[in-house]
């Protein structure tokens, strides 16, 4: 019969597993965006386009500025008591909206990118607002959209707290623009001029993979040690 122990421990190391494979994951794809071949290959490789995004009549709205894009990541964070009750943001809510757009080389040349992808994007925008504050418009139409959701502000939060930000929310939005630099990596398909996109990104190739390597980092670091921990409490 399992004990606790061991329960604990067949628990650590599957979590650690999961998280070691998605760490995997990150780290295959931060490599892909470096060493993957500039827009040439046959159909079904992997390949990195570089151009500007250009609209093909799909967008998307960014939901906290009602702006037009093709590509957005967005956080709602509340300021709240942390670690050793220090004030800190924490996320209560938040998404990700990407449609298809044209990618437009320096050469010219158009490509249709459709497709599912990893985001990565520099921060576009932030609003802070008040817990006593009525959010601007379209932050309200979003509240109202997300009612009976943790979007909806805590009401357990004492008048003196609130005097020192604690309650207040912040609205972070990371769009990629119609105009904006592109860096895309992604499969060639038989369709000519048409790639099918594994990252998304408005930073150049390097920064793009370091961005992926960092969370490749952190999450194969935290799997390791639930890995460790889980084969050490077996095996007592």
């Amino acid at each position: 019969m399992l004990d606790a122990t061991m329960v604990f421990g067949w628990f650590m190391l599957l979590v650690g597993s999961v998280v070691a494979g998605v760490s995997a994951l990150h780290a295959r794809r931060s490599a892909s965006v470096l060493f993957a071949d500039e827009t040439t290959g046959a159909p079904g490789d992997t390949v990195r386009i570089e151009g500007t995004v250009a609209a093909d009549g799909d967008t998307v709205v960014a939901p906290f500025t009602g702006r037009d894009c093709v590509a957005v990541e967005f956080d709602e964070e509340e300021r709240r008591l942390g670690t050793a009750y220090l004030p800190e943001w924490i996320r209560v809510d938040g998404g990700r909206r990407l449609t298809s757009f044209t990618l437009v080389t320096d050469a010219g040349d158009e490509v249709a990118v459709d497709g599912d992808a990893v985001v990565s994007l520099d921060a576009s925008s932030s609003r802070r607002v008040g817990a006593d504050e009525t959010p601007p418009d379209p932050i309200a139409d979003y509240r109202r959209g997300r009612e009976g959701t943790a979007a909806a502000y805590r009401s357990d939060v004492p008048a003196l707290a609130r005097q020192f930000g604690l309650g207040d929310r912040r609205y972070l939005e990371r769009r990629l623009d119609v105009g904006d630099e592109v860096t895309v990596v992604g499969r060639l398909t038989s369709d000519p001029g048409r790639i099918e996109p594994t990252v998304v990104s408005d930073a150049s190739p390097l920064r793009t993979a370091t961005r992926l390597g960092r969370q490749s980092v952190v999450g194969g670091a935290i799997g390791a040690f639930s890995v460790t921990l889980g084969l050490a409490l077996l095996l007592l």
